[in-house]
């Protein structure tokens, strides 16, 4: 039904765009959020054609809805950059090494896990790159480098607060 459907779906995510006068995100993008989403669920629920193509424009909305928060937010951040999750190179003295070995581990097993997350994570969190000079470096969009954070910080505090 995917293939049936893609360009249709394409051009849903499109229309929603420019509807929202949003330039920042392709619509290949919005569409590929969207099926990450919850795109297989809709794929074995939807009875039709139709009926996909509504599920699919319900989570390209809720995929929209993300991006605006996520956009409000940095808006109230005045673009400063955020707090390094971990832990600022100059405050290596006050740190433990257990701690600091904790985070390194973390991160490894992270990298495992999903390395690009793990890089994207590293490069915004860590060092402290913008969302431009990460997804710049990473070859990704900005879209792409919000949601690998996202998912690698909740992961990483999965994982550093003793969660599997």
């Amino acid at each position: 039904m995917l293939r049936a459907t893609y360009k249709r779906l394409r051009g849903v995510a499109a229309k929603r765009l420019r509807r929202k006068n949003i330039w920042s995100i392709r619509p290949t993008d919005l569409f590929h959020s969207a099926y990450a989403r919850g795109g297989g669920w809709a794929t074995e629920t939807a009875e039709d054609s139709g009926h996909f193509i509504r599920l699919m424009s319900h989570l390209m909305r809720k995929s929209l809805a993300v991006e605006a928060r996520a956009d409000h937010a940095l808006k109230r951040n005045a673009g400063k950059r955020p707090a390094p999750l971990l832990f600022p190179e100059e405050d290596t003295k006050t740190r433990s090494r257990e701690d600091t070995a904790a985070v390194t581990e973390a991160l490894r097993a992270l990298q495992h896990h999903d390395a690009g997350c793990e890089q994207a994570v590293r490069l915004h969190v860590v060092r402290g790159h913008t969302l431009r000079q990460t997804a710049d470096d990473l070859g990704v969009t900005i879209h792409r480098v919000r949601v690998d954070v996202e998912y690698g910080l909740a992961w990483l505090n999965r994982r550093l607060s003793g969660g599997s």
